[in-house]
């Protein structure tokens, strides 16, 4: 029996202990990148609140609030030390993991009392079969939720809580804290039906609110980036709009030159070729300056707009700049023209700029038919951290940021097409694919139907 208790208590201790560091998703914020380092994170983060857990069980304590309390402190300074997560993100999850895992555990007290016909508060401190099968039966479902909706549930968890709401999340914990300890002194009371049902009521109302205020912040958060998504795009879409008004403008001005150029006549037969040279400088310097900020690389007003504005910047910051492209004959709206190259080329200047050896930025346009096909290749400071299929922002705000590649994504698929990502220790090269005649025939398709 002895033998079966305590199988039954590393089961538990384990899921609890390892459940708490893998849904945190500590791979994609690792602060260390040494092997010995990382035996010490588990040692922290896995083996410290295990241990503080087994022991209290050791000695006679099925239960203790104290015991929570000293695992979240521990945790929250073992995900602090090997996290690069804010320390406010930490304590929250720290606190809100340990603190619902302890309310789980409340129904097989309040089972054990019932059962027996004890107030359940005497159960902590006794081993009793009905709390160690209950302590096992939740583990098991938690790891099988774990494996079947873990991969989706680690994204939503980080992105979840964050540095402007982990506040809110540590105050939930702690109100599960009071809660916890409100069961515990009503477990001074003797165990009957009212007080199984009550206590069993109430501890499962309060896990389901729990997970519907989880669930509305996750909606809640989705729903912000993506109205922030659009605010981006339509911001740029404008930033962009001014940008082509501009090269048009330019570009009229250099049509109408022969124009200019009849001031120039009229100072020569006046005979005053001081006044013609100092005009022909002037509007040399002009013309110069036009040509170097509205160089046509496709003929496409916008694409070259913005093309002609990143490469600027990338200059500016030091960056090398090639560029190869063709004449380009589309379809495309401006809208996803604009999301599509601002987003690669804003993510090629922002992480060349941070290299510190060789800063480039090489970017190659190819039109074949109805096929269009756009490649952006540059330097890396450091490879970038992937996560779920996503790449993580290396801005401070994560929950406002890092959608770039995900909206060029949804223009590529629009379009029938593919966003393939390659990189290594130093590259990265993002290739967008576009099949226009998709978005045509999609089009057809509403219409018939």
């Amino acid at each position: 029996m002895l033998i079966m208790q305590g199988c039954m208590d590393a089961l538990n201790i384990a899921t609890e202990v390892w459940l708490g560091y893998w849904l945190f998703d500590m791979p994609s914020c690792r602060r260390y990148k040494k092997r010995w380092v990382r035996i010490l994170e588990y040692m922290l983060c896995i083996g410290w609140p295990a241990f503080i857990i087994g022991f209290n069980r050791f000695v006679g304590a099925r239960f203790s609030n104290t015991q929570t309390v000293i695992v979240i402190f521990c945790f929250f300074i073992s995900l602090a030390l090997f996290s690069t997560r804010p320390l406010m993100c930490c304590l929250a999850w720290a606190g809100i993991y340990y603190a619902t895992v302890s309310l789980m555990e409340v129904p097989g007290l309040v089972l054990s009392g019932w059962l027996t016909g004890r107030p359940y508060i005497e159960c902590i401190h006794q081993s009793i079969i009905y709390d160690y099968i209950y302590l096992s039966v939740l583990s098991l479902l938690l790891m099988a939720a774990a494996k079947r909706w873990g991969a989706l549930l680690r994204p939503r968890i980080r992105h979840m809580i964050h540095r402007k709401n982990a506040g809110l999340w540590f105050v939930i914990a702690v109100a599960e804290w009071w809660i916890i300890t409100y069961f515990l002194m009503l477990g001074f009371t003797r165990s009957g039906r009212d007080v199984f049902i009550y206590s069993m009521v109430t501890a499962f109302f309060v896990l389901f609110l729990l997970i519907f205020l989880a669930a509305f912040v996750i909606y809640r958060q989705k729903e912000l980036n993506h109205i922030r998504q659009k605010q981006e795009d339509a911001r740029r879409e404008q930033a962009y709009e001014r940008i082509k008004q501009d090269y048009l403008q330019k570009s009229r001005e250099l049509h109408d030159m022969k124009h200019q150029l009849q001031p120039v006549e009229l100072y020569l037969c006046e005979q005053a070729p001081d006044k013609a040279l100092c005009y022909v400088r002037e509007m040399l310097g002009n013309l110069n300056e036009s040509q170097e900020r509205l160089h046509q690389w496709t003929g496409h007003p916008l694409f070259d707009s913005i093309l002609n504005q990143k490469a600027d910047q990338a200059r500016e910051l030091g960056i090398n700049v090639f560029i190869q492209t063709a004449l380009l004959h589309t379809g495309l709206p401006d809208r996803d023209l604009s999301v599509l190259l601002g987003n690669l080329l804003e993510n090629a200047v922002e992480a060349a700029a941070q290299c510190p050896g060789e800063k480039r930025m090489d970017v190659y346009l190819e039109q074949k038919g109805n096929m269009l096909m756009l490649r952006v290749k540059n330097t890396l400071a450091h490879p970038p951290v992937e996560s779920h299929g996503r790449f993580e922002t290396t801005k401070p705000d994560k929950s406002s940021h890092g959608w770039g590649l995900e909206s060029v994504r949804a223009v590529a698929q629009k379009y029938g097409g593919q966003l393939k990502l390659w990189y290594d220790a130093h590259i990265f090269e993002a290739k967008v694919i576009l099949l226009e005649e998709s978005e045509g025939e999609h089009g057809k398709g509403n219409q018939d139907a």
